[in-house]
This record gives structure tokens, C-alpha cells and sequence, in this order.
């Protein structure tokens, strides 16, 4: 029934920290009471408030914003004791984590039933602040045959005080043979530059994938 799979869901919680593996191995150690005692202290009570708009821009372009606010409540300890041995501590209180987006959306700027997505992102969150620019294209270059061009760069500035800057490029493709098979092309590339003090540490990816699907 549903209300015994949410409560399977809720005192899988208690397998946090433990060494057991499922359910099943946990329930011939403890018994219901425990079970249920260690997913109350595993489990914290989480606040999420969301609010968006939306407005059109002539007849190509679409604005929306909207800004979303969390808090994780804190965890009790389990301290270990002869009944419950596998102890694990208590997680103080996060939050409140903001996160604020924009895009402008604008259809048939360069072809006939293309899409490109201006994006700014904000995150205020406890570990770190992220401001993130994004380009987001679709060009539908043949009926069966499209491209997707992305661009994010993302300014990150940790707790700590140091400064990271992540560019990542992508570029996808897809092409419809007939109906029922579909190529896909994907290659990607990130550079990552952490500054500490006054050093500059760089990191550079690039990656692809090919493959392709069959519908039969």
C-alpha cells in the first residue's frame, strides 16, 4: 500500500551510520521502537518557499525570474549505547539558502524555430555565494537534424574567501534517421581556475560521447 512504502522510505533513515545494508538485516538487530527512534533523529525537517513569474516580451522573447528559499532543520545524535551501538553525531541547522534566477528566452532569432535561453543564476548558500552566466542555444538546422551550443561560466566565492571561476563550453548535436534511430555527438570542455592567496590553480577537461539509439 502507499502508507507502508512511505513508512519503508521514512526507516530507511535509520540506515544512516549503520552497517547494515537494507531493512530487512536492520529489523534483526533492532526492534520497531529503535527502528523508528534512529529515523527520527536521521531525519530533519526541511522549509522550501518558491515564488516565480513569468511575462512575455513582444511576440520572440519570454522573461521569467524566480527566487526560492530553503532551511534544513538540525539532526539529533545517536549516541551508541549497548541496544543501538552505531552512534553518529547530531547536524546543527542550515539555512536559510537563497536562490535566485532570470532568463530571457528568445525564439527565432537566427532561424526558423530556434530557441536561445539568457540565463543569470545567484546562489547565497552557507558553504558559498555563486553568480553563473548562461547561453543556451537549439538551432534546428534540418528537420531531422539539430544543434545545441551551450556556454556557462560561473563565479564562485567560498566561505573560506578564496575565488573559483569555471567555464564549461558544450557542444551536442542529434540527427533522426527516419523514425525509429537517433545519432547522437556530444564534446564538452571545462577550465577551472581556484584562486588561494596568490596562486592560481587551473584545471582543464574535454570530453566527448557518440552513440546513438534504436527504437524497435
Amino acid at each position: 500500500s502507499r502508507s507502508s512504502a512511505a513508512s519503508d522510505v521514512y526507516k530507511r533513515q535509520a540506515l544512516i551510520g549503520r552497517p547494515e545494508k537494507s531493512l530487512d538485516e536492520l529489523k534483526q538487530t533492532l526492534n520497531t521502537e529503535q527502528i523508528y527512534q534512529l529515523a527520527r533523529d536521521r531525519t530533519a525537517d526541511s522549509q522550501t518557499i518558491s515564488v516565480g513569474a513569468s511575462q512575455p516580451l513582444g511576440k520572440n522573447y519570454r522573461l521569467s525570474a524566480d527566487i526560492t528559499s530553503t532551511r534544513t532543520g538540525a539532526t539529533e545524535a545517536s549516541d551508541g549505547d549497548a541496544a543501538v551501538p552505531s552512534g553518529i553525531p547530531a547536524s546543527p541547522e542550515t539555512g536559510p539558502d537563497y536562490f535566485i534566477s532570470t532568463q530571457l528566452v528568445g525564439n527565432n532569432l537566427f532561424l526558423e524555430h530556434d530557441s536561445t535561453v539568457f540565463g543569470l543564476r545567484y546562489y547565497q548558500t552557507e558553504p558559498s555565494d555563486t553568480v553563473s552566466f548562461i547561453i543556451n542555444t537549439r538551432f534546428p538546422l534540418t528537420r531531422n537534424w539539430r544543434i545545441n551550443p551551450r556556454l556557462q561560466l560561473d563565479l564562485r566565492k567560498p566561505a573560506d574567501g578564496n575565488n573559483q571561476q569555471k567555464l564549461r563550453a558544450r557542444l551536442r548535436t542529434d540527427y533522426r534517421y527516419r523514425k525509429a534511430i537517433r545519432f547522437d555527438f556530444e564534446i564538452a570542455y571545462d577550465e577551472t581556475i581556484n584562486s588561494e592567496s596568490s596562486i592560481n590553480l587551473e584545471e582543464n577537461n574535454l570530453f566527448y560521447s557518440l552513440g546513438y539509439r534504436w527504437d524497435f
